[in-house]
């Protein structure tokens, strides 16, 4: 017996060239299979809302994504444009190059930012750490600066492939969990079967990314 629901997956459409058409159907699809939440760039979050308005699947949008390279003010004016449009939650992609370089002030101002935004229009945050492109020590830093803002949702990737120099494990879901003192943990990584997103809910993640979850 499969260890999760359809509640605690999220399905993303975060594909170059998806026509709007697509995204209806995959909303419907999602809608009509109980999931969590559908993912789309904000240019898409009108439909998505609409697609998906008589249903309990909620909209969640990404915020700079995939390379989180923005600066601050962008990704904060994306952030409040993409709420009123109707998105419920929002997915903030982490500058990785300012962990990595130190510029931890960066870090700061667009994470504090989109919090204060989002939870002044009642909408979840989730911040997309790169995990992969981190060491370890990057990867704590980069956590507890989104979990003291006041981040909902720590997410360990993007899922963008090319960005992907390895897979989320295990052990990267236990780092999150030993680091966070309030954000939970979703797994987004290249997840394209059911098998991972058992593995994922078991090591206590709280929902799985994936770009085929309506097929799981």
């Amino acid at each position: 017996m499969k260890g999760w629901t359809a509640m605690e997956l999220n399905q993303t459409l975060y594909k170059c060239g998806l026509s709007q058409n697509y995204v209806i159907e995959i909303c419907a699809e999602a809608a009509k299979k109980g999931i969590y939440s559908v993912s789309v760039f904000p240019s898409m979050v009108k439909t998505a809302a609409t697609a998906l308005k008589n249903s309990n699947t909620k909209v969640c949008s990404s915020i700079s994504y995939p390379l989180g390279a923005d600066a601050p003010a962008i990704k904060i004016e994306e952030c409040r444009n993409a709420i009123a449009d109707g998105a419920q939650e929002v997915s903030l992609v982490m500058n990785a190059a300012a962990v990595k370089s130190g510029k931890l002030d960066i870090v700061k101002e667009e994470v504090k930012g989109v919090v204060d935004v989002a939870k002044k229009l009642g909408c979840v945050v989730k911040v997309m750490i790169e995990m992969p492109l981190l060491t370890k020590e990057e990867a704590v830093c980069a956590i507890e600066i989104a979990d003291s803002l006041g981040v909902d949702v720590i997410q360990t990737a993007t899922g963008f492939k090319p960005l992907q120099k390895r897979n989320i494990t295990k052990d990267d879901i236990a780092l999150v969990l030993a680091t966070v003192k309030h954000a939970k943990v979703e797994a987004i990584g290249t997840f394209n079967n059911p098998n991972i997103a058992e593995e994922m809910i078991s090591a206590g993640a709280h929902r799985v990314a994936s770009d085929v979850a309506i097929a799981f």
